[in-house]
């Protein structure tokens, strides 16, 4: 049977077989194009944020240049994102890496090394990490100066050196650098964290995670001197909340916003110490119901403010609590923070160090040197206080009966 007649045209014809094909494949068609451009996860997908902080020299560490051990808090975000992303804790973690300035994204299902993503920040540089002698900003310095003085990181300072001295290197007053606008450094700040979290769609952002060194003000990041320009100042505080710079992320309605970021299971997490001596020095008198001895030192630095609360101990390790970077930040995000509780310090895990309890935990991260503050544990659990300890944070092993309970050691703070 003929379909067409001579000299008749073919196109009029077979046009509506054409559409109907064209109305049939083209949702098909979109899908697959919707897979090729994002081929693992939706926008709002449950996502973690983890800051791989820097390794920052300190008296003890005179002689380190974070950059010759960078890896250390960046090899365990990657762990940590690994946990996540293979128990299906989340489907994208973003890692910040501040020693290189970049983000890397991960996704569940895409490349294993992730890829960085924007916005790009500068590297940090080591020649910015000066010592504050007497007022000057010197980057080399003499061993005995070494021992008694921390270094700090300047942004920019190689930029004003330059202007001043002529070199990089050069000593620079701190009168001068505190009254320098800036140069053109744009290394990465703690203000890009918030700043990122209050961007997440809403009802995605499900972890965040400060992995560093860490005090009572907040997680140490870089260890930048305490500036009120953000821009120089990139650790974190307990003041960034009411901060006026950070106003567009914490201040009105804005807060609700970020707020409105956090799954209904979202937590956060401050991994380094809280070892203040204080908190110390009052579980002790605590524990003693008198007065305690004190080095000449302790005298001269604690003795007035133990006397005070003597009997109120823990009116005043409460206190001290509601006080400290976590409990702002749970109050922020109006979710839970993990933290040391005052006086504890945290310990490297998968390399040598000084806590024996035996605990195991997965993945590899940090922990409170449980061994060491079992003591101040157990008061602080006494108190009322309650540990994570499920998860991350529970022991893969077995503990002894003293360490049951308090998981990694972290307390929980809330809003």
């Amino acid at each position: 049977m003929r379909i067409n007649q001579p000299n008749q045209p073919v196109k009029p014809m077979i046009e509506p077989v054409r559409q109907a094909v064209i109305d049939a494949i083209q949702p098909v068609a979109q899908q697959v194009i919707e897979q090729i451009e994002q081929p693992s996860i939706v926008a709002n997908a449950r996502t973690a944020l983890l800051v791989a902080q820097v390794n920052y020299p300190r008296k003890s560490q005179a002689n380190e240049d974070p950059q010759k051990n960078p890896a250390t808090y960046l090899k365990m975000a990657k762990n940590y994102k690994d946990y996540l992303l293979q128990q299906g804790k989340a489907e994208r973690v973003v890692i910040f890496d501040f020693l290189n300035g970049t983000f890397i994204e991960f996704k569940k299902g895409g490349a294993k090394d992730g890829q960085t993503i924007q916005p790009k920040r500068d590297a940090l540089l080591a020649k910015n990490y000066r010592y504050n002698i007497n007022g000057t900003l010197k980057l080399k310095v003499s061993p005995a100066e070494k021992l008694v003085n921390s270094r700090l990181y300047y942004s920019g300072a190689h930029e004003l050196a330059k202007q001043l001295t002529g070199s990089e290197d050069g000593d620079i007053s701190k009168a001068d650098y505190d009254k320098w606008p800036g140069g053109k450094e744009n290394s990465m700040s703690v203000s890009d964290l918030y700043e990122i979290a209050a961007t997440q769609p809403a009802a995605s952002l499900c972890e965040v995670h400060f992995i560093g060194h860490a005090i009572a003000d907040g997680p140490i990041i870089v260890n930048t001197p305490n500036y009120k320009r953000k821009q120089f100042d990139k650790d974190a505080r307990r003041d960034d909340f009411t901060d006026s710079e950070l106003a567009h992320v914490f201040g009105g309605q804005e807060l609700a916003k970020f707020q409105a970021a956090f799954t209904t299971d979202a937590f956060l997490v401050v991994w380094g110490c809280e070892a203040s001596r204080y908190p110390q020095l009052l579980i002790l008198q605590a524990k003693a119901k008198a007065k305690i001895s004190l080095t000449k030192k302790e005298e001269q630095q604690y003795r007035a403010k133990l006397d005070a609360v003597l009997g109120k101990e823990r009116d005043e390790l409460r206190a001290l609590m509601r006080n400290l970077y976590a409990t702002h930040l749970a109050k922020a995000a109006a979710k839970p923070v993990y933290s040391a509780p005052p006086g504890t310090g945290s310990v490297h895990e998968g390399e040598k160090n000084t806590d024996t309890s035996g605990a195991v935990f997965n993945p590899v991260m940090m922990h409170v040197e449980l061994s060491q503050h079992k003591s101040q544990l157990r008061f602080y659990k006494e108190m009322g206080v309650d540990f994570i300890d499920n998860g991350a944070f529970k022991p893969t092993n077995s503990v002894a009966v003293e360490y049951q309970g308090l998981g990694r050691g972290y307390a929980i703070y809330k809003s």
